[in-house]
């Protein structure tokens, strides 16, 4: 901002926001209004002329402020930490991405979204397929026990020895005395 320099004909206006520089008066500026200015879109700081005609520092927007700025074609704005997937149970929601633009996601689209959460997405909801209805792979190891998939367990890994061998199978019938058994007779009929 330049400074004006004030004359004998426009003392009669001197007023803060007039848009003459008077020093004499106080000021540190003249923007000519006496609003308080924002910075640019996007500045994290700035320093602006004031209703009083000093210079303070301005409001700022930006993406991530958690204030929706229409003005600067935010659509939404989740402040710094928002969501990135949909949230438990839900096959589709509204996310906001890192650039303030609304996204749709939703599982069996037949788009795979893995910067919101899908590990795979089929074009359907049905499970037993490979991927589930929250498109989630679906494999032994996983730690979910899916039945449709022929899965007696689940713990997690792929290890055998721990009640749950690498295949999803339960070690207890399978004929062998694990570290986990005292006996295994090939069934799991009690008492015979």
């Amino acid at each position: 901002m330049i400074p004006i320099n004030v004359t004998s004909e426009n003392r009669a206006n001197d007023q803060c926001g007039n848009g003459i520089f008077n020093p004499q008066r106080g000021e540190e500026c003249d923007d000519g209004n006496t609003l308080l200015e924002a910075c640019d879109y996007g500045q994290v700081r700035c320093m602006v002329c004031d209703a009083t005609c000093r210079i303070v520092e301005g409001q700022i927007s930006r993406c991530g402020d958690g204030v929706v700025d229409l003005l600067a074609a935010e659509e939404c704005d989740e402040g710094e930490s928002p969501p990135l997937s949909c949230s438990e149970g839900q096959t589709s929601c509204q996310l906001c991405t890192s650039q303030c633009q609304s996204v749709y996601v939703e599982c069996g689209d037949g788009v795979t979204d893995e910067a919101y959460g899908e590990r795979c997405d089929d074009g359907n909801t049905e499970e037993g397929d490979g991927c589930d209805a929250q498109c989630q792979q679906e494999y032994c190891g996983n730690g979910v026990r899916q039945p449709h998939l022929g899965e007696e367990c689940d713990d997690g890994n792929r290890l055998d020895g721990d009640g749950c061998d690498a295949y999803c199978f339960t070690l207890c019938g399978n004929g062998v005395v694990d570290r986990t058994e005292l006996c295994d007779d090939g069934n799991l009929m009690s008492g015979d």
